[in-house]
């Protein structure tokens, strides 16, 4: 990735900076690694797609959790439901 740090008059650390011929450089070019982004002067490391990820795996667990504990108790309400029911059916209807 290719990076570039601008050098502006509010820029102390560079803007006495000049070259032979007494022109000023206006920005400063540099190459980050791909997993790296632009941080200033400096390269980062690309966390924020591990946190993503990590988020993401947690959340589909947690997820999945929540659809087993719903199932379970829709399982155990419907075996309730048909334990409890005393209703005889129709042997013989009258038309």
């Amino acid at each position: 990735m290719r990076c570039e740090y601008p050098i502006d008059e509010s820029d102390t650390e560079f803007r006495g900076v000049t070259y032979p011929d007494g022109t000023k450089p206006w920005a400063l070019s540099f190459r980050c690694q791909k997993n790296e982004s632009c941080c200033g002067l400096e390269c980062c490391s690309e966390s924020r797609s591990s946190i993503f990820i990590v988020g993401a795996i947690i959340l589909f667990f947690v997820g999945l959790y929540w659809v087993i504990i719903k199932y379970r108790k829709y399982g155990k309400h419907k075996r309730e439901a048909v334990a409890n029911d005393t209703s005889e059916p129709l042997r013989n209807p009258k038309v």
